[in-house]
């Protein structure tokens, strides 16, 4: 599955996108924070600077199915969101840029991202 995962990604125009030379790119991007009167420590999966200007935090996800619904998928997104959301409440500290978030699942085939 790791394999698939990976030839997935590579052959995909997201996962490539993801991947590709970006400014200020971070890879598995440790930080520790206060947040809310808690210490917190967070690993980014992936971070960078968009053409825009933009910074994305975009978290990889190795779910898995044999049946891929759009009610797995929403399952999913709920699951996982609110770690990105910490992630950018984390990134926002030390951030002023507009902050995008992304979730990618390479073996569903699926992207996920909000403003």
């Amino acid at each position: 599955r790791i394999q698939q995962a990976i030839d997935y990604t590579l052959a995909d125009e997201r996962g490539r996108w993801i991947l590709s030379a970006h400014q200020d790119a971070q890879s598995e991007y440790a930080l520790t924070a206060v947040v809310h009167k808690q210490l917190r420590h967070i690993i980014i999966d992936r971070t960078f600077v968009d053409e825009n200007n933009q910074r994305w935090i975009i978290d990889y996800k190795t779910s898995y199915s044999e049946i891929i619904s759009d009610e797995l998928k929403q399952q999913q997104v709920a699951e996982h969101w609110p770690q990105l959301q910490l992630y950018a409440k984390v990134l926002s500290l030390s951030e002023t840029r507009p902050i995008r978030l992304g979730l990618y699942f390479p073996l569903l085939e699926y992207w996920y991202s909000q403003s």
